[in-house]
């Protein structure tokens, strides 16, 4: 059939090369559809369990049944926003996590107040995706090795790599040597809460720890909202931020598009945790006779301060021609990679999407190991005593070491 078609494109001299195209046609190679492998059991189990698991989410519930206590995110309405940002999950994925947060938070007690999807950590496996709520009660830490509510473990966290499951795990809270020690090295999550961290310097926790410290650092650094949606809460000893009010909300908001995309226009509603690892000051520590001991000033992030020009870009979507005064506006970290800020009319949002590494001009280079000790030396003392040796040999003892008998120590 080959050697006819081939004949039938080229009829001139189609007895002269007959014989050539029969010898090119045996010669070509004949492409038979090779039909796909079936799906192995262990396939079959995996997709099979996901379904069930897909079914149970979209089940809808019982006529009466109460709204969970705790504010879960609209998600499908944020998701617009995130689009915005070059941020997407898809839609079906988007209903999927709204609907396992909605579960979770039927769990949750009433002090965690509101909940909020705070992003997504790519990882070497699966993914962690996190939400974030209010801390509730807390045992009692040492103040200066941990901060409480009122520091960097303000909020509590919850993660899951498997968002159909709606079984999310609460991250522990970050200390203080946790922060520092993660500040010395880069290391990309290995997707296992339970997995050791090798680094140098050591540090001191598990990946959970070292998830929780990560979170903590994006937070203190990205958390920026247009000025006027926080101020300040005088009542509160010491003062800190929080949601301005609905009237206060409603007279300021919207604002012009070319007014937010100036950084001027934004503050930080989070602190930045400083050198120590802290957003507080060190508590006051006494001496044996009560007295305070001076310790050292370090500095801390003011509260609502505007964000740094170098470490921020904003842009109008949608911008050139399209663009207007209810553009929505796009402020990228350029220190944290993934963690964005968008503002469009009265709403905000903020959410990271990364693999947890800030950004760092310079190649890394892990550091240095720390100068090799001196050798013992003799002191002043003990050179005069062994007339300038240091050290002297003590004289062997000479002492039989066969036990007496019973009848020898009677």
């Amino acid at each position: 059939v080959d050697v006819l078609i081939k004949l039938a494109e080229n009829p001139k001299k189609a007895y002269e090369n007959f014989e050539l195209i029969s010898c090119e046609v045996k010669n070509s190679k004949v492409n038979i559809p090779v039909a796909p492998l079936p799906p192995s059991q262990e396939e079959v189990d995996k997709q099979s369990s996901w379904t069930k698991k897909c079914a149970e989410l979209l089940k809808i519930p019982e006529e009466g049944a109460e709204d969970p206590a705790v504010q879960v995110p609209d998600l499908l309405e944020l998701a617009n926003l995130y689009k915005w940002g070059g941020c997407n999950f898809g839609e079906e994925s988007t209903y999927r996590l709204y609907l396992s947060i909605k579960a979770f938070a039927k769990t949750l007690g009433d002090e965690v107040g509101s909940l909020r999807f705070f992003g997504r950590i790519n990882t070497r496996g699966l993914p962690y995706y996190i939400i974030e709520g209010l801390t509730g009660e807390m045992d009692e830490v040492d103040p200066n090795l941990q901060e409480g509510k009122e520091g960097s473990n303000k909020y509590t966290y919850w993660v899951t790599q498997d968002v159909e499951s709606c079984q999310w795990t609460k991250l522990p809270n970050v200390t203080m040597a946790q922060i520092v020690a993660s500040r010395l090295f880069k290391r990309l999550l290995m997707g296992d809460l339970t997995a050791p961290v090798y680094s140098y310097p050591p540090f001191p926790g598990d990946e959970s720890h070292l998830l929780r410290t990560i979170i903590a650092r994006i937070i203190g650094g990205t958390m920026i909202s247009p000025e006027g949606y926080y101020e300040m809460d005088e009542e509160s000893d010491p003062p800190v931020e929080k949601m301005a009010e609905a009237e206060a909300l409603a007279e300021r908001f919207p604002k012009p598009a070319n007014e937010l995309k100036e950084i001027d226009s934004w503050r930080h509603h989070e602190r930045d945790l400083n050198v120590l690892g802290r957003i507080t000051a060190m508590p006051e520590v006494t001496d044996e006779n009560g007295d305070v001991v001076e310790q050292p000033e370090v500095e801390l992030a003011e509260p609502l301060a505007t964000p740094k020009p170098e470490l921020w870009s904003f842009r109008i979507c949608p911008g050139g021609a399209g663009a207007g005064s209810n553009s929505v506006i796009v402020a990228r970290s350029l220190l944290w990679p993934g963690s964005i800020a968008i503002a469009a009319g009265r709403r905000f949002t903020n959410i990271y999407v990364g693999n947890g590494i800030p950004f760092d001009p310079k190649p890394y280079t892990p550091p240095l190991p720390g100068n090799i000790q001196s050798e013992w030396q003799a002191s002043e003392e003990e050179l005069v005593a062994t007339n300038g040796l240091g050290l002297l040999e003590e004289k062997d003892q000479l002492v039989d070491p066969t036990p007496k008998n019973e009848e020898e120590e009677e």
